[in-house]
């Protein structure tokens, strides 16, 4: 049994929609509750303090970085149009 099943887009017929199954949905509730036991084990070593400190640094460095990779990837494509020099 699989995770995702395709399932035709009913607004609009070019596509296709990837849906979790009954067992992707149990896989992502799962994943949920393991990722919500790893915070808390966390939370209660570091306080609830300094976890939330630690989460809103890490969120800043990690949208930082996607920042970054925009900003390099939107100068690549604009060093690679004919004519740019």
């Amino acid at each position: 049994m699989r995770s995702v099943e395709r399932k035709p887009d009913p607004g609009d017929r070019r596509a296709t929609l990837i849906c979790p199954t009954e067992r992707g949905l149990l896989q992502m509730e799962a994943a949920v509750s393991i990722m919500r036991t790893i915070e808390e084990r966390h939370a209660k070593a570091a306080g609830q303090q300094g976890y939330a400190a630690f989460k809103a640094a890490l969120h800043r460095v990690a949208d930082l970085q996607r920042k970054i990779q925009h900003d390099s990837q939107g100068a690549q494509t604009r060093s690679a149009r004919p004519g740019d020099q």
